[in-house]
């Protein structure tokens, strides 16, 4: 039986450097696309207009921030099946079919996805070596089964979710202080890890730094794992300071 179509999306914000590169992929990679559509987080430059220029349906969030434009994706979909991906990720050739063929084919899966790794020197030994020792999901190369919010349950329950490490696509990232200015974002406006578990990894960072490079040689992240983890917990600290200024408001 033939793959069904469904409906891809995105969210962004002032994405307009990374889509003229990153959606035409998406469209040469899966055939069978029923709609494709971003849920734009008030973006400040061109990225509605690139978007609408290469084929995307736009839609503005509802209300700022990417937790919300990701619940507002979600209840635009139209079919069984979707699929979602990161503003700044080269999709790898193979992820279709890999990836919805372990959802539409099983019963086992309800979301699966491939790794991602980053494009920069450093960063990249630090994400092989997460995806050899860990089970890490990054939700921004994913396929979902709608169903009965099947997704939402798959996303607290592991054996729901699937994470194929023989489909890598990449992260662009572009140097290492934008990639350090990604994660300080990240944090600063969706951080569900507590404060203290982002201060122990910080502290921790040092020394699996130089395990990291004992494994794959790479050098500079005994420079640029410790730096990521220090902009995490900055980026978790404001992220905490808006939120207590919001409810104080409140």
């Amino acid at each position: 039986m033939p793959l069904k179509s469904f409906d891809v999306w995105m969210c962004t914000h002032n994405s307009e450097e990374f889509l003229p590169v990153v959606l035409p992929q998406i469209s040469r990679v899966i055939p069978i696309i029923n709609r494709k559509f971003i849920v734009d987080d008030f973006s400040t430059d061109n990225t509605k207009s690139v978007a609408k220029s290469l084929g995307w349906q736009v839609f503005g969030n509802v209300k700022r921030g990417l937790a919300n434009a990701r619940s507002y994706a979600f209840s635009l979909v139209e079919t069984e099946y979707c699929a979602s991906f990161e503003h700044d990720l080269f999709l790898a050739n193979n992820w279709y079919p890999t990836i919805p063929n372990l959802v539409q084919r099983s019963d086992k899966y309800d979301v699966a996805q491939g790794i991602r790794i980053r494009d920069i020197g450093g960063f990249r030994e630090a994400d092989l070596y997460d995806y050899k020792h860990r089970f890490v999901k990054s939700e921004d190369n994913t396929f979902y089964k709608m169903g009965a919010k099947a997704w939402e349950q798959a996303s607290q329950n592991n054996d729901r979710y699937w994470v194929e490490k023989n489909v890598w696509s990449r992260h662009l990232r572009g140097s290492v202080s934008n990639s350090l200015r990604h994660d300080y974002y990240i944090y600063r406006e969706v951080n569900t890890a507590s404060i203290f578990s982002l201060l122990k990894s910080l502290v921790k960072s040092p020394f699996l730094s130089i395990r990291i490079f004992r494994e794959t040689k790479g050098g500079i992240v005994l420079f640029a794992y410790p730096m990521e983890r220090l902009l995490i917990l900055n980026g978790g600290l404001m992220h905490k300071m808006k939120r207590g200024k919001l409810q104080s408001k409140s």
